[in-house]
């Protein structure tokens, strides 16, 4: 996620995580989020669409999203219900920090 040129600590923190635990999703999703182009590659131009928009709302809608993503994930796959915990202290354990 080239996370040292995100400017906010948190908005790197959830973005590392997710792609830690989905690999692409966790960078298509947010360029989704962001309204750019979800190719899937962290360059220049998602940096700078992060870095462009107020941090603790762009936070609050990669978790909504993440949520989103998990919710889905259970759908298509009935038996990870047993994961739904665990994901959620998971994401509940990433806090904004402004």
């Amino acid at each position: 996620w080239l996370a040292d040129e995100i400017r906010s600590q948190s908005l790197a923190d959830i973005l590392v995580d997710w792609v830690w635990l989905s690999g692409k999703y966790g960078v298509i999703i947010p360029q989704r989020v962001l309204g750019i182009v979800q190719d899937g590659v962290v360059g220049p131009k998602t940096i700078a669409a992060v870095n462009a928009v107020a941090a603790w709302r762009l936070f609050d809608d990669i978790k909504a999203a993440r949520v989103q993503y998990i919710n889905d994930i259970i759908v298509q796959t009935p038996t990870y219900e047993r994961f739904r915990r665990g994901w959620m202290n998971r994401l509940d354990g990433l806090r904004y920090e402004g």
